[in-house]
């Protein structure tokens, strides 16, 4: 049987490991990597097990990294932990702007709805002040792709 391992790209952190070898074809090549058959000198759990929802466990002992280069998912130390948050919280930022780009450049809908609330405010500056409505979009793109 085939075991597969998700990691974070940015930081190694495995996500789960799959011993029904699991292909996890929904997660983004960008963000995520797959380790195939790896070497698990610390087990294969990565979740808590007493059933919490908050899902991975960043502690000493159980959290697992991927080392990509020997395909080894093994036990994380604690300076390897203390980057997985701040990782995530990367990776999300630039996961949430870039599917809010996509809202504006390829969801009609919302589109249309965000026009019409730009045209609004719009509305509310004086007539030398307002923006086309490639710049609003323009303007919009930049601030998604902020950290805030």
């Amino acid at each position: 049987m085939t075991i597969t391992a998700l990691y974070r790209k940015s930081s190694g952190e495995v996500i789960k490991i799959s011993t029904k070898g699991q292909p996890f074809t929904d997660a983004d090549p960008q963000f995520w990597g797959v380790l195939i058959d790896s070497t698990r000198p610390d087990g294969d759990d990565v979740v808590d097990e007493s059933g919490d929802l908050r899902g991975p466990l960043r502690e000493l002992g159980f959290a697992k990294i991927a080392d990509v280069g020997s395909n080894t998912a093994r036990n994380a130390t604690q300076a390897e932990i203390d980057t997985f948050e701040s990782a995530q919280e990367d990776d999300e930022n630039i996961e949430s702007a870039s599917r809010a780009t996509d809202l504006l450049e390829n969801h009609p809908q919302f589109r249309r709805a965000f026009m019409a609330l730009a045209a609004a405010l719009e509305d509310a500056l004086p007539p030398g002040q307002r923006r086309t409505k490639g710049q609003l979009i323009a303007a919009a793109k930049a601030h998604v792709s902020k950290d805030d």
